[in-house]
């Protein structure tokens, strides 16, 4: 059993919590607006529309999460009182979102750079930031 009794200090202010939560779900609006526009020209405003709200949608349930669990945890404090197996399925969930957002920002990056082999320079760059 996990102690639940134990607080933990809150040490991330409204600019990096901006900052997580923009690096999470901005950057995947970009890469999904920019492939929208890229394949179907002016006539994906619906698409974009739609992305605009769902995104909007994302922010309000960040936001609902962040005042009901004050003290962190997100997804994993929300769920754990229901199920243990549960909380640790989305926490494992939320630690994959953000490998595979930072694996396709850094290949959409070189992309839009124009390098050779992006996939290379993403992965190098991965690497790097990894052992920094």
């Amino acid at each position: 059993m996990i102690p639940t009794n134990i607080k933990r200090p809150r040490n991330v202010d409204w600019k990096r919590a901006a900052a997580i939560l923009y690096g999470d779900w901005g950057t995947s609006k970009a890469y999904v607006i920019g492939l929208a526009f890229a394949v179907a020209g002016y006539s994906s405003f619906w698409l974009i529309a739609t992305m605009c709200v769902l995104t909007a949608l994302v922010g309000l349930n960040y936001m609902v999460i962040c005042r009901l669990y004050p003290d962190g945890g997100g997804v994993y404090a929300s769920v754990r009182h229901r199920s243990e197996v549960i909380s640790i399925v989305g926490a494992f969930l939320l630690i994959a979102d953000y490998l595979v957002t930072a694996a396709i920002s850094a290949l959409s990056a070189f992309q839009y750079l124009g390098v050779p082999h992006p996939e290379k320079f993403a992965a190098m760059s991965i690497l790097i930031i990894g052992l920094l």
